[in-house]
């Protein structure tokens, strides 16, 4: 396997990776893994996203007359 050829695998297992992440595939994920482990591509697990704050709730306005 020449270097651009290893270079589209390791690219097409990291987007396939990111799509069974998204799909919640874990057992596939550790397979993807496994696999660019073997072709000598170490990558840092994805940053996990910032969890979200919670929305401000509206207060009732007050009726002035």
């Amino acid at each position: 396997m020449t270097d651009e050829q290893k270079a589209d695998y390791i690219k097409s297992l990291l987007e396939e990776r990111r799509y069974c992440e998204r799909w919640g595939q874990d057992e596939r994920v550790k397979d993807i893994n496994a696999e660019l482990r073997k072709v000598g591509h170490e990558s840092a697990a994805p940053a996990k996203r910032a969890e979200s704050r919670p929305r401000a709730t509206k207060t009732k306005k007050s009726e002035t007359r």
